[in-house]
């Protein structure tokens, strides 16, 4: 079992090394993984293991405090508040301070009483005792860390400042009791060392910040309460305390505290913070909805059927979290030089020091290349270089509505060369529609509407989705008589006094010997399900029914060739049917009629022939190959054994998730190899040019306090990341350039319609529809922000016609250019 713990007390990465090391000392833990950026630390245990003492214990020993796992929470203004005071404090007393000691050397103005010696000294004493106290944590965590044999970052510090002050201390003595003059001192190192390293500590805990914002605002995204309606009475009560049943309201606006269904009700939601769609969805009674979700414009009336820890909102938050505290293999070299970093640094720094104390018999340089050394060296560049990423990486792809259970699965995506798709429910949508309609006699809606109405009585998928076909289509269902279903078989009735019959060709032939499809007709079918409609025996036409391929696949499967990833469709499914979809879709190798328990065995062969297979399913058949490829995506729809079984949850359902995954992962890949590049380079060469004496504490304590700055910064990158989006061609390649443009390229024309009375998403897409459905419109950008939408046309359009458009969708056009 697993197992999270909260922890106080850590400052840099050799304290998560002393932590994780004190954590594995303790017999029964089976493995531990502690995370700087969180503050935390997850413990794998065996089964039944409830004494959490020895824990406890052993990470005091090592001089930090273990407790139980408290959720992420925003921090308190008082806590900001206290290091940006000492900060600010630090530097008004720093700058009297360096303008005492460096003013004549930098040829200041600077009056002739502050030369003599006494004034000086004594005046940087009273500037610098206040630095030190106010900086005084540096020394209280420093040594105690020092004395237990687990230094840290403090501890460099501590020590490089105490010998600096300590040396300053020597030299003013004896500048007060013999008039020493040519003693040096050097309190302004002592001050700039931890002044600069708390400038360094603020920018980091800011930096820190933003690779954690996306946590917070999951966590802002379930409102504080919600209103429960009992007896007819609306009650306000906290949402922890909301339970399964509840009947909630919710107004336009709210935000949704549970996951349920709604008893009654329309309105638009807004699921941009799970999914990553923008456009709203329109709902009603029956529809299920997800806290952390946005009620827009209608009141509804919910279900709670998930709250509290069950919820969604809350998995992805869990998820996000366990993500971020996980080490990707790649940092491993990192995580074991940050845990032996400052014993072998003090040791340098010994050593250079008694090698310039020997060599120059000065024991002021000697003193300063020692401390130079302790300051410049920067265990936290190291150990920020890979968590700072993965969780800059999760956080983002949790805002695209991607979900990775771990750093190595964050990992391991870039590294795949084969996506493996599940067909039904996974590259297709799940369910059935008409995709042909053949008709012998009649019109095609007279058609439709006799085998619609024949089908109405039938619970069968396939009849479902005939009649949804013709209520699109606005047809009128005739009474049906003497209905009869014959399972596997088909359908029988009487509709408009005809004698009528739906059913499948093997079946068709028996009603009637005679009956054959033409070579045309079957070419048509080909890879679809088929329903033949007889009235009196005579057979007028047929149906093609097929799962619909999701309207992204294609995009997704170019993208990914782009990559250089092939693809590969798996299915039970029969062959025609599969090819049907893999063509749809762009897919090249197909794998059909594959029984649930084959699949894992199928990835499993692609793996031994050296593929990084990974497996994209939705259902109870894939959670074994999701389980056994390289890497496995679940749909967020999928069910609950698929998404416990994959490495990545596709919260939004699309295909093209998938590939926003691989691009996110190969991105956050390259950001750790610089972070980790520019950490050992900048150690190498910092401790390089202080054992040298080419540094001096000052310039070493600024360098030092800019290197985990740059490191996270650099992870913050990742922020800026822009996922492909469905129907966008610029995506996944560039146009193939032709030589002769043809004469509507030629004349294809641009307007900006800038309106009013658009106030959300929900908006945005009805004047988008509107304007698409406009004739001679090509696309349509729509902003929100900018109370505009720019159409690309055929050729030139009346600009009342793109304003009647708008007008007619309820909004108000100010000025057409």
């Amino acid at each position: 079992m697993q197992k999270k713990y909260s922890i106080l007390g850590m400052s840099c990465a050799a304290c998560s090394s002393a932590v994780e090391r004190a954590l594995l000392s303790v017999p029964l833990v089976l493995k531990a993984e502690v995370s700087l950026l969180t503050n935390s630390a997850s413990v794998t245990l065996p089964e039944g293991f409830a004494d959490d003492q020895p824990l406890y214990d052993a990470v005091k020993r090592a001089g930090y405090t273990l407790l139980p796992y408290a959720p992420p929470r925003r921090e308190t203004k008082e806590k900001k508040g206290f290091l940006f005071y000492r900060l600010l404090f630090s530097i008004l007393l720093l700058i009297p301070l360096f303008y005492l000691c460096m003013g004549p050397m930098l040829h200041l103005p600077f009056p002739e009483f502050l030369h003599e010696r006494r004034l000086n000294t004594a005046l940087q004493i009273a500037l610098v005792l206040p630095i030190t106290i106010l900086n005084f944590k540096y020394y209280t965590v420093g040594y105690p860390r020092l004395f237990r044999g687990h230094p840290n970052m403090d501890s460099l510090i501590a020590v490089g400042a105490t010998a600096s002050l300590l040396y300053s201390a020597y030299a003013s003595v004896m500048i007060f009791a013999f008039g020493d003059e040519k003693l040096t001192l050097y309190y302004e190192s002592a001050g700039m060392i931890l002044t600069f390293i708390t400038i360094g500590k603020y920018m980091e805990a800011r930096t820190k910040k933003k690779t954690g914002r996306t946590i917070e605002g999951l966590l802002s995204l379930t409102p504080e309460t919600a209103t429960v309606v009992k007896d007819g009475t609306e009650l306000t009560v906290p949402t922890a305390e909301l339970q399964a049943g509840d009947l909630l309201l919710l107004r336009p606006g709210e935000h949704i505290p549970a996951d349920g269904t709604v008893e009654e009700g329309d309105s638009a939601v807004d699921e941009s913070s799970m999914t990553g769609e923008s456009i709203p969805r329109d709902v009603t009674a029956g529809d299920a909805l997800r806290a952390g979700t946005v009620n827009l414009s209608g009141t509804l009336y919910l279900r709670a059927e998930k709250v509290a820890g069950d919820t969604t909102i809350s998995k992805m938050i869990a998820l996000v979290e366990q993500a971020s505290a996980s080490k990707a293999p790649v940092g491993r070299l990192a995580d074991k030089i940050s845990g032996i970093f400052v014993p072998i640094i003090m040791a340098i720094a010994l050593v250079s020091a008694a090698v310039w104390l020997f060599a120059v018999r000065d024991f002021g340089a000697a003193l300063k290349v020692g401390v130079t050394v302790l300051v410049i060296a920067c265990p936290c560049s190291l150990g920020l270089a890979t968590p700072a990423a993965i969780m800059a990486g999760t956080g983002k792809g949790a805002e695209c509505g991607i979900l990775f259970e771990s750093a190595e699965a964050l990992e391991n995506c870039g590294k795949a060369t084969t996506v493996v798709f599940d067909k039904t429910g996974t590259l297709t949508e799940g369910r059935p529609y008409p995709k042909t309609i053949l008709v012998r006699e009649g019109g095609e809606n007279d058609f439709l509407q006799m085998l619609a109405s024949l089908e109405h009585g039938s619970e069968h998928p396939l009849a479902k989705a005939i009649c949804a076909e013709a209520e699109n289509r606005g047809l009128t269902l005739l009474p049906c008589a003497d209905f009869k279903a014959l399972p596997g078989k088909g359908v029988y009735g009487t509709v408009a006094r005809e004698e009528c019959a739906a059913l499948s060709p093997a079946q068709a032939l028996i009603l009637d010997p005679s009956f054959a499809l033409t070579p045309s007709e079957e070419r048509a079918l080909y890879g679809q399900t088929v329903v033949v409609f007889f009235k009196n025996k005579k057979a007028l036409g047929a149906v093609g029914l097929s799962d619909r391929v999701r309207s992204d696949a294609a995009q997704t499967v170019a993208a990914l060739k782009i990559e250089g990833v092939s693809s590969v469709l798996l299915t039970g499914d029969r062959a025609e049917s599969a090819e049907t979809a893999a063509k749809e879709a762009g897919i090249d190798r197909v794998i059909s009629r594959v029984l649930p328990e084959d699949k894992e065995k199928k990835i499993a062969e692609l793996i031994d022939k050296g593929e990084k297979a990974a497996m994209v399913g939705d259902g109870v058949n894939d959670a074994p190959a999701l389980a056994r490829a390289y890497v496995g995506f679940a749909m967020g729809s999928g069910t609950d054994i698929a998404v416990q079984s994959a490495d990545v949850v596709l919260m939004n359902d699309r295909t093209l998730g998938v590939c926003n995954a691989l691009l996110l992962s190969k991105k956050t890949l390259r950001i750790i190899r610089q972070n980790l590049f520019f950490a050992f380079f900048y150690n190498c060469v910092g401790v390089t040019l202080a054992v040298a004496g080419i540094a001096n504490p000052i310039i070493a304590a600024a360098a030092m306090s800019l290197s985990s700055f740059c490191v996270l910064s650099n992870a913050l990158r990742l922020r800026r990341f822009k996922p492909l989006q469905s129907g966008c061609a610029a995506n996944c390649a560039a146009p193939e350039k032709t030589e002769n443009k043809n004469e509507s390229e030629e004349q294809t024309v641009k307007k900006t319609i800038e309106i009013e009375g658009m106030m959300c998403m929900h908006c945005v897409a009805h004047v988008r529809s509107a304007l698409e459905k406009t004739e001679g419109v090509e696309s349509v950008e729509v902003s929100l922000e900018e109370k505009r939408a720019v159409v690309t046309l055929k050729n030139d359009l009346p600009d009342k016609t793109l304003a009647d458009a708008v007008t007619n969708a309820g909004y108000k056009v100010t000025k057409i250019i």
